[in-house]
């Protein structure tokens, strides 16, 4: 009802700062001509052709609506993960119907082909789901992060040994109880302990700083940093408090270079950026349900990360393609470590304007 979808808008609001500009150039069905991606040469990106092959993303959305009939978003490139098992076995349905305006602009930009091209067009893109429900239940389905991030490390660790590359991409934002501004998801400390076993496991991590236009390294909670480090860390992100998963912020272009997004988190402990204003997209970036639509207006953090997840895919498919054939799992996970370092190394990447007050990082350079 009405009430659900205002609820959903005003959700929203915190999920992506989106410019909207309105009007029938902005957003509307276009299934022919290209739309700017722009995103592509931001990140030196000249072809996509062939980028992404051997490399299974792994998408955690609260929802999509992508499909067979979607013109930019082919069907054999992207598979819905339906269900997972909880820790205690029971077994739990995914729901997709959240937010599926979003979910569809983040798939276009990763594997997209058609009036939209993704970064990494030749990947494999794994949508799992962050909300689930008993089977059969008609109870609202939960926030599950946690055990999606785990669920789909289980299938990369297979995605691993069998010789592909793994990214996987954290489309989330959390509140301390609920309250206060938007942070990384890994504020909470089951979703930083899944991330972490994903990064051990040799998974290249992407996840969303967040909108909340806060100085990660004033981050205040005690009981959180016990629940990260082990000690009482007053401000565990100034301390160095590492999960393993890149944060990227968001940037804008400006006339003096790249400056950090008035929406975006930054501080020490957010390594990358990416382009976080007017994105070309599937999808309407928010909640609706259309596999025809497209905008121009795509933002936030959300999209920075999907553009930065895009970047590693490429990287660990190149990185994969020159050692042996096929890949060891160890050669993986030196692949994933040196995609890590090349994604936040400052030498070949692009600084911000003025890094020492934008503290967002570097947006990554493709070779």
């Amino acid at each position: 009802g009405r009430r659900l979808e205002a609820a959903e808008e005003r959700y929203e609001r915190g999920i992506d700062r989106i410019k909207d500009r309105g009007g029938p150039l902005s957003d509307g069905r276009r299934t022919s001509a290209q739309l700017d991606s722009g995103y592509l040469t931001s990140i030196g990106l000249v072809s996509t052709t062939g980028e992404g092959e051997g490399v299974v993303i792994f998408d955690l959305e609260q929802g999509w609506s992508v499909g067979p009939t979607h013109d930019s978003v082919p069907s054999n490139r992207v598979t819905f993960v339906p269900s997972v098992a909880a820790l205690d076995g029971e077994l739990l349905e995914s729901s997709n119907w959240f937010f599926q305006g979003h979910g569809d602009a983040v798939a276009s930009l990763l594997v997209g082909q058609g009036a939209v091209t993704g970064i990494a067009p030749n990947a494999q893109l794994r949508l799992y789901s962050s909300r689930y429900r008993p089977q059969g239940s008609p109870d609202t389905p939960h926030q599950n992060l946690a055990g999606a991030i785990l669920a789909a490390t289980k299938e990369a660790m297979a995605a691993i040994a069998d010789g592909k590359g793994a990214v996987m991409l954290i489309e989330a934002q959390s509140r301390v109880n609920g309250n206060g501004p938007y942070l990384p998801a890994e504020v909470a400390p089951d979703v930083f302990e899944a991330v972490r076993q994903a990064v051990v496991a040799g998974v290249v991590v992407i996840a969303a700083a967040g909108n909340g236009q806060t100085n990660l390294d004033s981050f205040t909670s005690p009981a959180l940093a016990t629940a990260m480090t082990g000690r009482r860390s007053p401000r565990p992100f100034a301390e160095g408090v590492q999960s393993g998963a890149i944060l990227v912020g968001a940037g804008v272009r400006t006339k003096g270079g790249w400056r950090r997004a008035s929406f975006s988190n930054f501080g020490s402990r957010v390594a990358c950026f990416g382009p976080g204003t007017d994105i070309s997209s599937a999808g309407d970036g928010r909640y609706r349900s259309d596999t025809a639509w497209y905008t121009n207006t795509f933002g936030g953090t959300s999209a920075a990360s999907a553009i930065v997840a895009g970047a590693a895919s490429v990287l660990l498919s190149r990185l994969l393609a020159n050692g042996p054939n096929p890949p060891l799992a160890a050669d993986n996970a030196i692949a994933a470590a040196s995609v890590t370092a090349d994604l936040t190394s400052i030498v070949g990447n692009t600084l911000s304007g003025r890094p020492s007050s934008d503290r967002i990082g570097v947006m990554p350079k493709l070779p």
